[in-house]
């Protein structure tokens, strides 16, 4: 096989694992009867454990701002969130969960984040900051690409 084409093949097996990656994150958030964007919300608030700013949540999770206000709404309508103005500006609305909602997450966020956490167990300290590395590395070269495409 030639350069070119292993390159493809590399790609195309990349492709695949990560949208086998997203049908996992996906399930989850079914389970639960959420959708994916809510289940990152609830994930997000579960890993921090301290409330955090809404438009924080679009910045660190890929997710636009009418995506975070409709799960954020939806998750308000469930009992799992309190929404209130941040201090100082009524523009910055800050999250936490309720306690409704730390159950919640305790009963069907959290034991996927045990299962996340098995998986870097068993990877060396070496492979998961190779790993970390070069998905780091790749997705700079695609977003310097890309900006070329995109002006």
């Amino acid at each position: 096989m030639n350069n070119q084409n292993l390159i493809r093949e590399h790609i195309k097996l990349y492709d695949q694992l990560y949208k086998e990656q997203e049908d996992f994150y996906h399930r989850a958030a079914k389970q639960a009867g959420l959708s994916d964007a809510a289940h990152w919300v609830l994930y997000h608030l579960c890993t921090t454990g301290e409330p955090v700013i809404q438009s924080d949540l679009c910045k660190e999770w890929y997710f636009s701002k009418q995506t975070i206000n409709s799960s954020v709404g939806k998750l308000m309508e469930m009992g799992y969130l309190n929404l209130q103005a941040s201090n100082g500006s009524g523009n910055r609305k800050v999250l936490s969960l309720t306690e409704e909602g730390k159950a919640f997450c305790e009963k069907h966020v959290v034991p996927f984040m045990e299962v996340e956490r098995l998986s870097f167990v068993e990877l060396s300290e070496e492979e998961r900051e190779t790993m970390l590395r070069l998905m780091r590395k790749r997705m700079e070269i695609m977003n310097r690409e890309a900006e070329k495409i995109w002006q």
